[in-house]
């Protein structure tokens, strides 16, 4: 059994890591016209607002509630790879305006906003991969009880809001710390 969970944790690592890949690759293929919008815009973006905790509410609640079917999963997969391709993109364009100091600006960026997130997505769709086998067994007429992973599948999506409240709370003012690397 931890083979087969190191063995999909690697392949949703990889997952996460190409589609980090791909944001770069997407903000390379930029014109000078699109990166110069995306820079004038750039001062009117929040990191983090009551609309994120809303719209993992719905992402997180919608997979829950198709995890039983296996639906959820997929649906969770294609959150993470968005994610991570915010992430690389994030990346290229703090790399492009303030080049190597906005690298590590934004590794302190995606330390505060996204890491936690990343994390807690990743441990959800492993938690909605054992509530799917679960499901099946259940049909299937095998003794098999799902409450304890419901139990967990709810406190790491308690934790994604937690960590919500906390960004909305201290996110700038930590993100502000770190400002000096791209002055």
């Amino acid at each position: 059994m931890k083979k087969l969970l190191k063995k999909k944790m690697y392949l949703i690592i990889i997952m996460v890591i190409v589609s980090i890949a791909l944001g770069i690759f997407i903000f390379s293929k930029l014109d000078e016209s699109n990166i110069s919008y995306i820079i004038s815009q750039a001062n009117n973006l929040k990191f983090v607002s009551i609309k994120n905790i809303l719209y993992h509410i719905l992402i997180f609640g919608i997979s829950f509630t198709f995890a039983f079917l296996g639906i959820g999963i997929l649906f969770l997969l294609v959150y993470l790879f968005f994610e991570g391709i915010t992430v690389g993109f994030v990346l290229s364009y703090y790399f492009y305006c303030y080049k190597l100091g906005g690298v590590f600006y934004t590794l302190a960026y995606i330390l505060v906003y996204k890491l936690a997130l990343i994390f807690f997505t990743v441990l959800l769709v492993l938690k909605f991969y054992k509530l799917f086998k679960n499901t099946i067994k259940s049909i299937k007429k095998e003794s098999n009880d799902i409450t304890k992973t419901i139990y967990n599948s709810i406190i790491v999506f308690s934790l994604i809001i937690l960590n919500d409240i906390f960004l909305i709370l201290f996110g700038s003012k930590i993100l502000n710390i770190f400002s000096f690397l791209i002055k």
